[in-house]
């Protein structure tokens, strides 16, 4: 899987297997993809950049989570 990629052009089984494989290009390709809209929703709720982060990063933490549990 290519970096440059964007998110629409990867299958969610590529990226549900990258993730179970740990694979850093799927964990680049969600935060280029996802981190920006995030923390600009976030911003304009009356966030920071820290907080959008942190949200975001809890979120995935959840994702992977359940994706290695096969509960997604």
């Amino acid at each position: 899987m290519k970096i440059g990629i964007k998110l629409k052009k990867v299958s969610d089984k590529e990226i549900i297997s990258g993730i179970k494989n740990k694979d850093k290009n799927v964990l680049h390709l969600i935060y280029s993809n996802l981190l920006p809209g995030v923390k600009r929703y976030i911003l304009k709720n009356s966030g920071n950049e820290t907080i959008a982060e942190d949200v975001f990063q809890e979120a995935l933490l959840i994702v992977f989570d359940k994706i290695r549990k096969e509960e997604l």
